[in-house]
């Protein structure tokens, strides 16, 4: 089970650094790079907080129910 779930924060990742490389490339003005960047990073972090969220309160729930 471990390897799935790293298996998928690591395929996000990747997502990530990808989309980071695309605002770069990109013709934009700097303040929009850096807004850009600025919110990817920040829905990437959110996205973590309630993955991981979310599993530590199914493992919770599995624990109680086996307990």
């Amino acid at each position: 089970m471990l390897s799935y779930i790293r298996y998928f924060f690591t395929k996000y990742y990747e997502g990530y650094k990808e989309l980071i490389r695309n605002i770069d490339d990109s013709e934009r003005s700097p303040i929009l790079k850096a807004i850009g960047k600025f919110l990817a990073t920040f829905k990437v972090i959110i996205d973590m907080f309630f993955s991981v969220g979310i599993l530590f309160v199914l493992v919770y729930f599995l624990i109680d129910l086996i307990l």
